[in-house]
């Protein structure tokens, strides 16, 4: 991944090619490398919010051993997976 921080722990700065100020707010590479993150953390909300009612629904239904219900829980696992390690680093 191409880093636009540069600095010690605790010290980033971007190089100035990475963000501009406009008379609207900031533009840049930057800034949609950070809409990019915030996209997919909303993304991964969302789809566990949506995985959440297939799995009741499956429950419902009594289907709780069937590949469908094993392949939700797998990708609800590795979502939580991802916005943990989001979380723990401050990002989410």
């Amino acid at each position: 991944m191409a880093r636009f921080t540069q600095g010690e722990k605790g010290t980033h700065y971007l190089p100035e090619s990475a963000l501009t100020r406009g008379k609207n707010g900031f533009y840049g590479e930057a800034i949609e490398k950070l809409a990019r993150f915030e996209d997919i953390c909303d993304r991964l909300t969302a789809e566990q919010n949506h995985i959440a009612e297939q799995l009741e629904e499956l429950r419902r239904q009594g289907k709780t051993s069937s590949v469908k219900f094993r392949e939700l829980m797998t990708k609800k696992l590795l979502n939580v997976n991802m916005l943990s390690v989001f979380e723990v680093n401050g990002l989410a």
